[in-house]
Parts: C-alpha cells; sequence; structure tokens
C-alpha cells in the first residue's frame, strides 16, 4: 500500500506479509533510489547468479526500510513540510519503507525489527528533529 501526502507524492510504502503475488514483484520504479520488491517464489525455483555492477550514482534522499521481526510499531508520516499526513501499524512480519518526507515511530508492543538505509550516514549532515 502507498503512502501519500495531500499532493500525492509517495512518502512510503506498507508491505503486509499476506500482500505478497506469486512470483517476483518490484514496488518501486526502476528510477527510484531505493528499491524494494517482494518475492513469493516455490521450491525449484531459482535467482540465477549475478553481480551487481559498480555504478556512480546521485542520491539525494535518505529512505530507510524496516521490517519487523517481533512486537508491534506505529509509523507516523509527515510531509516535506512537516505537516502529519497519517500513522500506519506494522506488526511482525510486515515490513514498512520510508521514502519522503519525515517519520516518526512509537514502540506499541516490546519490539525488534531491521532497519536497512543508504549510507553513509552522517546525523548532524543527514537528520533535522522535529516535533508535531
Amino acid at each position: 500500500m502507498e503512502i501519500l501526502d495531500n499532493n500525492g507524492n509517495i512518502l512510503g510504502l506498507y508491505i503486509s506479509s499476506e500482500k505478497y503475488k506469486p512470483g517476483k514483484n518490484f514496488l518501486t520504479s526502476h528510477n527510484s533510489e531505493f528499491q524494494a520488491g517482494t518475492f513469493n517464489l516455490v521450491k525449484g525455483e531459482k535467482i540465477l547468479n549475478h553481480v551487481h555492477l559498480q555504478q556512480k550514482r546521485r542520491i539525494v534522499n535518505t529512505s530507510e526500510a524496516i521490517t519487523v521481526l517481533a512486537g508491534k510499531i506505529k509509523v507516523n508520516f509527515y510531509s516535506e513540510e512537516k505537516e502529519y499526513i497519517t500513522s500506519v501499524l506494522v506488526t511482525s512480519g510486515e515490513t514498512i519503507i520510508l521514502i519522503n518526507g519525515g517519520h516518526g515511530i512509537d514502540i506499541i508492543e516490546d519490539s525488534k525489527f531491521i532497519e536497512i538505509k543508504q549510507g553513509p550516514f552522517f546525523e548532524k549532515l543527514d537528520k533535522s528533529l522535529f516535533h508535531d
């Protein structure tokens, strides 16, 4: 499910563990700075051996992917102007992709999750805190 701001700009993607279509399905465009897809493959299928060739890329935004292993979190989405847009509950086995705008996370239950983002990351240069 896409999370959009009031102007239709994508802020994130919510990936429920129940919504995986058969096969390989990329949820982002090939032009996105951060790529996300779901894989629902059957025994015997293969992903061919490959290497990713070095490419110079220009990344202007830091995106994140959070996969909840256990527990429940609430992800609050904000526009680029720091206006509250919506919140999404993410539970065990689900993933949320944070693409644009702002966000905050409330821990609803004791939780274990994995966060993945582009690097390098320099907190003082790459992060600006704000209040509701």
